[in-house]
């Protein structure tokens, strides 16, 4: 019974670790998406602004929490000797996704900045 509780207890965390993931993925597409149409809007110059420091943030956590839960993952596919490709495919994904995300919200911004 120790054993179960103990593979029940690391299932639970890579089920976190993916929601966790999954989360910051999803925050970061919704920010993107009112950034764009606020684009397409008109919005003010703060707003834009404030937009694109909420999606560097959101690029960044969902960056950071993919490497971790790519990593994770990873180790946990060896240990157990399983291989689950489409949630590996996932993590790459999303970790990706955040990493153009925020290096490209960094270069927005600074070639927006007043000089």
């Amino acid at each position: 019974m120790h054993k179960r509780s103990r593979r029940s207890a690391l299932y639970r965390n890579m089920r976190l670790l993916e929601g966790i993931t999954g989360f910051f993925f999803a925050c970061s597409l919704i920010v993107l998406g009112v950034f764009l149409l606020g684009n397409y809007q008109e919005f003010l110059d703060q707003t834009q602004n404030l937009l694109l420091r909420i999606l560097r943030i959101c690029g960044l956590l969902c960056a950071m929490s993919g490497v971790y839960y790519t990593t994770s993952l990873l180790l946990w596919m060896i240990k157990r000797r399983r291989l689950l490709p489409l949630r590996v495919v996932y993590a790459l994904i999303a970790t990706s996704t955040g990493i153009v995300l925020t290096v490209g919200v960094t270069f927005l911004t600074v070639m927006l900045a007043p000089v």
